[in-house]
């Protein structure tokens, strides 16, 4: 068995251009997991006609829809109510309020019409008057969003599929051919199922029915799945097994998606939603992004496959289900990670394109890509160019360097 891939924390520790990349990483993490303690304009305490409240706190199971606000709170604008005592956030801005005193693209040094220096502006607004660093903050939840959840579902798709690309090949899987139609039959039901839940989707329908239809078509893969497990062993026991060519199967997706270039794709599909949405985003970079996590496990269960703990496992009668799971995949995740964190930085790149064209995420998002097609317009407001811009650097810029790192150590294992 080949070594395994631990320790990788004290090897990107011992590069300093990696440490400040994962210090970056952090500090971006924490504004996105925290962004709405720090940048909000609900305080974080307040005491109103001589009862006491954490507004703040309360907003989350208010947004849950198992609270309401009280009577003393009632009212849109939380910076005029009136308040005997109060506590505001770092920021007592959200990302999409609106201050009108401070409209037309108020900059970081100019005057502004504040009531206290608190509620000062400190990197400025836009054109609609909201503030730059609450929208910094917003558009940093977003792009980790985007490239977090698009490459663990790159990962969750390529990696089971490379393995057993490159395991079976396309002779070594035999299987009863009833298994192999209800196995098709299963796979054609999810992708129809989902294509027309995401399809009513974007012309408007609920999420109710997009989970209507994914567990509807889960529950037909999990029988199908169950009368192929069974079967096997009882009724199809003695029909006639026919080769499955995975690898051939696999090798052609790939091709057909990597013939078609990501921007034209993202284009294609984005352009027929009527209701953007980075959920559309996610998917299609996952997309975009599996073929290459493919190719990867693909070649290292390829080496592995011929290798004597395989050979071993198979003689004492380990099935291939188990042989994959427990030796293949553990052994291959070496360029899954470094795939992925090169993916996360070009799913960031993408995600902050698309929104500087005006696509792929709702009207009423604020990212860092939409803050950059602002600062385009108006070439003045130098501060939504800078800023913005600065932080698609670091992040990419992190991401990359990390990649870079667990590259050379996965060469170095791959060597000794």
């Amino acid at each position: 068995m080949q070594a395994g891939h631990g320790h990788i924390i004290r090897d990107v520790y011992r590069d300093r251009r990696a440490r400040w990349a994962v210090r970056t990483l952090v500090v971006f993490c924490f504004l996105a997991v925290f962004g709405d303690f720090i940048a909000n304009d609900k305080p974080w305490y307040c005491r109103v006609n001589g009862k006491h409240y954490f507004p703040l706190l309360r907003a989350i199971p208010v947004n849950l829809g198992l609270a309401s606000w009280p009577a003393d709170l009632q009212g849109s604008d939380w910076h005029d109510k009136p308040y005997e005592r109060v506590v505001h956030t770092l920021i007592p801005y959200r990302a999409s309020n609106l201050d009108l005193a401070n409209a037309g693209f108020a900059g970081p040094f100019s005057r502004q019409e504040v009531r206290s220096l608190w509620f000062r502006h400190w990197l400025g607004t836009d054109d609609l008057g909201r503030d730059t660093l609450a929208g910094l903050i917003r558009g940093c939840r977003v792009s980790l969003l985007v490239g977090l959840f698009s490459m663990l579902l790159a990962a969750i798709v390529g990696v089971p599929l490379g393995a057993m690309s490159g395991y079976f090949g396309d002779r070594r899987y035999r299987s009863p051919w009833p298994v192999v139609a209800l196995s098709a039959l299963a796979v054609t039901t999810i992708v129809l199922y989902l294509a027309f839940g995401m399809a009513e989707i974007s012309n408007g329908a609920s999420w109710w029915r997009l989970l209507a239809y994914v567990t509807a078509a889960s529950i037909v893969a999990c029988l199908v799945w169950l009368v192929a497990k069974v079967g096997r062993r009882r009724w199809f026991a003695q029909t006639r097994k026919v080769s499955v060519p995975i690898d051939f199967l696999v090798l052609r997706a790939i091709e057909i998606l990597r013939s078609i270039p990501a921007f034209f794709l993202l284009f294609a599909v984005l352009g027929m939603v009527t209701r953007p949405s980075l959920t559309y985003v996610v998917l299609l970079i996952a997309i975009l992004r599996a073929p290459t996590i493919i190719r990867y496990v693909r070649a290292e269960s390829m080496k592995l496959r011929d290798q004597t703990f395989v050979d071993a496992a198979r003689v004492i009668g380990i099935s291939n289900a188990r042989i994959i799971r427990r030796h293949i995949i553990p052994n291959a995740l070496g360029p899954v990670l470094i795939t992925m964190a090169f993916g996360m930085g070009t799913a960031v790149l993408l995600e902050s394109g698309l929104s500087f064209l005006g696509i792929g995420s709702g009207l009423e998002e604020v990212t860092w890509g939409k803050m950059l097609s602002t600062a385009r317009a108006h070439f003045s407001a130098w501060w939504l160019a800078i800023f913005p811009g600065l932080a698609i650097f670091l992040i990419i810029a992190s991401f990359n360097r990390i990649g870079d790192v667990l590259s050379a150590r996965f060469q170095r294992t791959v060597l000794a």
